[in-house]
């Protein structure tokens, strides 16, 4: 089984595919991939020894090594849920956060600007910006402490009224991978979360609200009733 090819009516938008079954995630994983992830259905034995000496190493280095995706782009469906508050619209951006960015947010320090992560205002308008060929292109900030890597965007928002509030994105699997392998580093087993940390901020907000993402993937193509969680 191959994923769902991404294309418009000009052509392939980039070369990627959304990995929608377990065998497809495999086969772009065993193909594309350059190190081991813990992505796999089949195969999540073992955290990669490079990227485990980088990140005790050097934390910047290691998000540095995050933003670092295949050429060829997989996309998979994640569920999002809020950890705390917040409500996530269609097209909002997820975004890659940093420790210190988990360690603010987990910590329950939510009084005034301190206890956030937020872009300049002036940039909430212009971090995407539509080219002559119709496609858009990020514009990082000048002030890169505020920017957080985009991994992917939300497809479903928050239905309003609905007692379980949960939205649906699709994300970056590599950079997917490499967070869980980040935010896994030297916890003990049993206090590794299945859910990914995410970062998911509305186009029209500043603020970063903390996300828990959870990887989903029918069995085989069509089987809504069948799905893997990762």
């Amino acid at each position: 089984t191959t994923g769902v090819g991404i294309s418009s009516y000009g052509g392939n938008l980039y070369d990627g595919i959304v990995a929608r079954t377990s065998d497809s995630l495999n086969t772009f994983l065993q193909t594309y991939a350059s190190d081991s992830l813990l992505l796999s259905p089949h195969n999540t034995s073992k955290l990669n020894a490079n990227l485990m000496k980088t990140l005790q190493e050097d934390e910047t280095k290691a998000i540095a090594q995050i933003h670092q995706s295949s050429n060829k782009l997989c996309l998979v469906r994640v569920l999002l849920h809020a950890f705390k508050e917040g409500s996530f619209e269609d097209g909002a951006v997820v975004c890659a956060p940093t420790l210190a960015d988990l360690s603010l947010l987990k910590s329950g320090c939510n009084e005034g600007e301190k206890g956030r992560v937020t872009i300049p205002q002036s940039s909430v308008t212009s971090y995407f910006q539509e080219q002559h060929s119709g496609t858009w292109e990020l514009n990082v900030p000048e002030d890169t402490q505020s920017h957080r890597w985009p991994i992917g965007f939300v497809t479903t928002g928050f239905v309003r009224g609905s007692k379980k509030l949960t939205a649906e994105a699709l994300c970056d699997a590599v950079l997917l991978g490499r967070l869980r392998e980040e935010q896994w580093r030297e916890k003990d087993v049993k206090r590794r979360k299945k859910e990914i940390y995410v970062l998911v901020r509305n186009l029209r907000s500043c603020a970063y609200r903390l996300a828990l993402a959870t990887i989903v993937l029918e069995q085989q193509e069509g089987s809504i009733d069948d799905v893997h969680c990762l």
